[in-house]
């Protein structure tokens, strides 16, 4: 899998014009299911634009809206955005044994 950005922050920057991986790590969360082991079988991802712009146009900020499971972290891809817009991603994780874990990051758009 290629490198990607791990998510533990509450937030992250990223210019308009870039794309790349970011990763949610599930590792913690699963560490508290003692005795039954459970790993991630799927993850689906959102992203809601939560603050202006100077736009008013949509951009879509995620390449998918299904994440690839590796290990214990769900990777996805963001791209464009509106440059001064705020997006909350949400990452929603299956598990092997049925549970759902959530997770979210603020993605601020920013020109740099």
């Amino acid at each position: 899998m290629s490198s990607s950005v791990q998510v533990k922050a509450a937030e992250f920057f990223k210019d308009p014009g870039e794309n790349f991986l970011i990763a949610f790590d599930f590792t913690d969360q699963l560490a508290e299911y003692p005795g039954t082991n459970p790993t991630l079988s799927s993850a689906v991802v959102s992203a809601v634009r939560t603050s202006k712009a100077d736009d008013n146009s949509t951009a879509i900020v995620l390449a998918n809206s299904t994440a690839t499971i590796d290990g214990a972290s769900a990777i996805l891809r963001v791209q464009s955005g509106i440059d001064g817009a705020d997006y909350l991603i949400t990452c929603t994780a299956t598990l092997s044994d049925g549970s759902i874990l959530k997770d979210r990051v603020l993605m601020k758009v920013r020109a740099l």
